[in-house]
């Protein structure tokens, strides 16, 4: 019932505005009640010549080869005169309203349609104008006050026809300019975007290098400090040591392990490996990764699950899938509420791209916060790398990420082409802006 009322009001509103427009044109010319009047006792006279200026119209478009060559035989214009019968019944015996100004428009938009040049609209509008003043001078050769008055009105209401067809064409003029303007939008949209992105690579790539340097001086060092630690650790045990003491080196153990896995994390952004990409199932990936982090979303009380659907083929590799998968994953669990949060996977195929959410019902997201940029993070113990290796591999398979995220929840949208081939434009379309790590 609420569409119902929706429609009817839009229904409303268009012939309002109908009304208005016409009002305005009829205004313009300085068409009123005595021309109505006029072309009504002038219509009583004239129906019967109606035929007869039909065929001269088309006699006449038919010496144009241009116009000729547009229709498709004889037969064609007989099934058009009719039509054009009631137009001029409807021209000059009115009513002169919002439904004659739709129902007129309606036949400019169809000369809008076939493209016929607006000279031939002129050209035609001038032989009923003088077609029909023929029959008026014939019709009221012996009263010629009411002659005049009925050539006034024929002139005023053929010009309103013209008004209305030069408006049809006018709104389909505007009507392309607006389409040229968003397609151009739309490039320097894209322009601009695959500026940010190659310029988010340069500086990815020389953060890369940096990262790789580090890690590599400081992985052995630290491999070193956690072995002997560990050492230190098992001996105090078997000695029977002070247990604040083994409780420190554990405690010490616990943060070398940490920073480990923040080099770890550091060559592995700094030193992708190619793609080892295969044809594959990425629900069964998906599902696969959800297995794994069910344990660490059921001892903090959070539901995981993949969403039912069909399977996805697509060409990817299994492995870096499953790291971003992995990343995703632990960010929507911890983002979640303890004990009553719950976090979805949903895939599916779209216009030929194997499409994944992450989709969670945490707290969301600053907004216009740099998520996919490196060393960027929310949280108290974040690397900031996750997410940007989540947008690396993606992008290295000529995918695109996309991040929504409301106070009720966040929903991380990864896009990969099913084939080899990404579709233009699509690892540079989105530059995600918003999300947390």
């Amino acid at each position: 019932m609420a569409h119902e009322k929706c429609d009817h009001h839009s229904v409303a509103e268009k012939h309002e505005a109908a009304a208005g427009a016409f009002d305005e044109l009829k205004r313009c010319v300085q068409f009123g009640r005595e021309d109505e009047e006029a072309l009504r006792s002038f219509s009583r006279r004239a129906a019967p010549a109606f035929p007869t200026v039909v065929d001269q119209f088309f006699a006449r478009l038919c010496e144009h080869e241009e116009l000729r060559d547009r229709f498709t035989g004889p037969e064609q214009i007989e099934r058009l005169k009719r039509p054009l019968r009631d137009w001029l019944a409807h021209l000059v015996g009115g009513p002169w309203d919002e439904t004659y100004y739709c129902r007129h428009a309606r036949v400019g938009l169809v000369h809008v349609r076939i493209a016929l040049p607006q000279k031939y609209v002129f050209g035609a509008i001038g032989h009923i104008r003088i077609a029909l003043a023929e029959v008026a001078h014939v019709r009221f050769r012996r009263q010629p006050a009411a002659r005049g008055r009925v050539l006034r009105a024929l002139s005023k209401v053929l010009d309103l026809e013209l008004c209305i067809m030069l408006e049809a064409y006018r709104e389909e003029s505007a009507a392309a300019v607006r389409q040229l303007e968003r397609q151009e939008k739309r490039k320097l949209d894209e322009q601009h975007n695959l500026e940010l992105w190659t310029r988010r690579a340069e500086r990815l790539a020389s953060l890369g290098t940096m990262a790789a340097g580090l890690a590599h001086e400081i992985r052995n060092p630290i491999n070193a400090a956690h072995l002997q630690l560990n050492l230190a650790g098992r001996r105090l045990l078997r000695a029977g040591g002070d247990p604040n003491v083994v409780r420190a080196i554990e405690l010490a153990d616990s943060e070398m392990t940490r920073l480990a896995g923040l080099v770890e994390d550091f060559l592995q952004f700094a030193r992708p490996q190619p793609l080892r990409l295969a044809v594959g199932d990425l629900r069964a990936t998906a599902e696969a990764t959800v297995a794994l982090v069910a344990p660490e979303a059921e001892a903090l009380g959070v539901g995981v699950a993949v969403l039912p659907g069909a399977s996805v083929s697509a060409e990817f590799d299994d492995e870096k899938m499953k790291q971003v998968l992995l990343n995703l994953l632990r960010n929507a669990i911890e983002a979640s509420a303890p004990g009553s949060g719950h976090v979805s996977v949903r895939i599916e195929a779209r216009d030929q791209l194997a499409c994944l959410d992450v989709m969670d019902e945490g707290r969301g997201v600053p907004s216009g916060a740099p998520i996919f940029e490196p060393f960027f993070t929310t949280k108290e113990h974040g690397t900031g790398l996750g997410l940007a290796i989540v947008h690396r591999i993606v992008s290295d398979h000529g995918g695109a990420v996309e991040v929504v995220s409301q106070a009720t929840g966040t929903t991380f949208a990864i896009w990969i082409p099913i084939g080899r081939t990404a579709p233009s434009g699509t690892a540079a379309a989105l530059e995600p802006t918003r999300a947390a790590e």
